[in-house]
């Protein structure tokens, strides 16, 4: 089911979860992937959500099974538009999770005092300049921000391969920064003297894409657009971002693969902390890089698709292809729980959807007020 969903076939993948769910009864994790998969608007899935009701009520789950029924549950009844049950189960399956993982949301806050402070006082003049040839994208930004849509759209140009979230950049980094998870500048000088780009090169072929243009859409890379613009100087940097209260609803909405281990995705408090945080340090890499960055605003995108992808592909250097226009032709394949809308046309329902449930998540919306 999974491979089938990568590849675009949903009919497919939806089969083999209830395939799978007849031979094992109580296999949530495929409840939950159906209920990302099935709109519940259509009554002949009643008995879907129905059946997650009564595996939630009448029998003896373990807290991981609970929890992913709480999303699936979630998921479901917004799509019949009963906010109040949603938010219910939502918060059942946030307040499970969020129990299970330790904080670090004060080292963040810490980690981005120390990059800025670093990179404020750098002389890019007098780096070693690395060679670079300008064939690398990097889109970044949050979850849920609408990267995986700009991947669709600018893989689709017949010029770029996507290794999407590869996470290489990022873990590198963290591995020579830090001493006893402290961002020690030290080991940034000897750092920005390594040789980075070719190991991250070799890396990428092991992907074996043959097109000219290589795209790399790990999120996290966001910290770390000092260290690309030494590395890679000429690539192409896309920060994608949207309405935060959006944002934040929509992170809060899903569950994210076990191995993130990031308490601020279940959070709300920590949610809204994070989200300053990292607002903080994109207002500073836009100061520090003027007119390097593409900031490219979710909600614009949707209402003038025409105009701002054609700006994308002419900020990529890339000349204008129709493909991109429609990406949800696109059968690259892609691995991301946005992967259910990324795969259809442009729409517009998610614009703010946080309106429903303004009074369910006041202590996020409370702190991204300070934004204003």
């Amino acid at each position: 089911s999974n491979i089938l969903q990568v590849k675009n076939e949903m009919d497919k993948a939806k089969e083999h979860l209830f395939e799978a769910l007849k031979l094992k009864s109580d296999f949530s994790k495929a409840d939950q992937n159906l209920s990302m998969l099935l709109s519940y608007k259509n009554e002949d899935n009643d008995n879907h959500l129905l059946s997650m009701i009564d595996k939630l009520e009448n029998t003896q789950l373990d807290e991981n099974n609970k929890i992913l029924l709480h999303f699936g549950l979630g998921k479901a009844f917004e799509d019949k538009k009963n906010y109040k049950k949603s938010f219910e189960h939502l918060e059942l399956g946030n307040d499970l999770k969020k129990n299970r993982i330790m904080s670090k949301i004060n080292f963040y806050r810490q980690k981005s005092e120390d990059i800025k402070r670093y990179f404020s006082k750098i002389n890019f003049d007098n780096i070693h300049k690395h060679f670079d040839d300008g064939k690398k994208i990097f889109i970044l930004g949050l979850p849920r921000s609408g990267t995986t849509l700009l991947e669709k759209i600018i893989s689709s140009h017949p010029k770029v391969g996507s290794v999407s979230e590869i996470g290489f950049l990022y873990d590198n980094i963290n591995k020579n920064i830090f001493i006893d998870k402290k961002i020690n500048e030290n080991k940034i000088n000897e750092f920005i003297n390594s040789n980075l780009r070719s190991e991250y090169n070799n890396f990428l072929n092991q992907f074996n894409i043959k097109k000219e243009f290589i795209l790399d859409k790990t999120l996290t890379n966001f910290w770390y657009i000092g260290f690309i613009k030494i590395f890679f100087p000429n690539s192409k940097i896309i920060h994608s971002y949207r309405n935060p209260k959006d944002n934040c609803l929509s992170i809060f909405k899903n569950l994210f693969p076990d191995t993130t281990g990031e308490k601020w995705l279940y959070d709300q408090n920590e949610m809204g902390e994070y989200y300053l945080i990292y607002h903080d340090i994109m207002k500073f890499w836009n100061k520090l890089f003027p007119n390097q960055i593409y900031n490219s605003k979710y909600e614009d995108l949707i209402n003038n698709k025409v105009s701002k992808i054609k700006d994308l592909i002419k900020f990529c250097e890339l000349e204008w292809d129709e493909k991109c226009l429609n990406h949800h032709k696109n059968t690259n394949p892609i691995k991301t729980l946005s992967i259910n809308q990324a795969n259809k046309p442009i729409y517009k329902t998610s614009i703010n959807s946080s309106q429903f449930y303004k009074d369910k998540l006041s202590e996020i919306y409370k702190i991204l007020d300070e934004l204003n």
